[in-house]
């Protein structure tokens, strides 16, 4: 019978040059949860870091993630591997609705990111939600057809997320509607989860909730 040695030292050298590299690519994040409608913090609550880079789109795509959660103090600490990314964001799932802190950009030789996510309670009540404006631009496609471009600026002033009401009529969620010509096409939409989107005969129905702040929608 043969036997093969392996050289202790060649293992040795090449598990302590993994390590190397892998604490070269680590960044230390912390993440703060604050409930903003009771002004507290979220103790022992999960959280979702993810790094990653932006798509053709401008949308931040996650390449890697790490679960943690949040101590007494509200604030969740850890590391997760930077390599190949150029942002880090964290993300929260309270009450059903999806919070994002800002994404924040990979510095080279940073190690630290200090990352925070506002939360909110929910209402169906819309009194604070309102259309600060909406923008229109028309251009002649052909001789029958014009393309329409519009954006709005959708506001919540209040200090909970609006997250709409069931409409018995049209059986169906509904958190916005925003009426269109008879006869229209949706091409294109952006600013919201276009699967929450629903087109009817007269108009747009969005499902995505309404956080408390300035929202931008357009579509064509």
């Amino acid at each position: 019978m043969r036997y093969s040695y392996v050289p202790i030292i060649g293992v040795l050298t090449v598990a302590i040059a993994l390590l190397a590299a892998l604490e070269a690519n680590a960044a230390t994040f912390s993440v703060s949860i604050r409930n903003v409608t009771k002004q507290e913090t979220l103790a022992k609550y999960p959280v979702t870091v993810s790094v990653g880079n932006k798509d053709g789109q401008g949308n931040f795509k996650p390449q890697g993630t790490v679960e943690s959660q949040t101590r007494e103090d509200g604030i969740a600490a850890g590391e997760i591997n930077q390599a190949g990314a150029s942002l880090v964001r964290a993300e929260v799932l309270y009450r059903g609705v999806h919070y994002r802190s800002k994404p924040v950009k990979i510095i080279s030789g940073r190690e630290e990111y200090a990352l925070q996510v506002s939360v909110y309670e929910i209402t169906d009540v819309n009194s604070d939600i309102s259309i600060e404006s909406r923008s229109m631009i028309a251009l002649t496609k052909n001789a029958r057809t014009l393309e329409i471009y519009e954006t709005l600026v959708v506001s919540n002033k209040g200090k909970m997320t609006y997250v709409g009401r069931f409409d018995d009529e049209l059986d169906m969620h509904m958190v916005l509607f925003i009426p269109m010509p008879w006869g229209y096409m949706l091409n294109g939409f952006s600013g919201y989860d276009t699967q929450k989107v629903r087109t009817l005969g007269s108009g747009l129905t969005t499902q995505n909730e309404i956080i408390p702040g300035t929202n931008e929608i357009s579509f064509l």
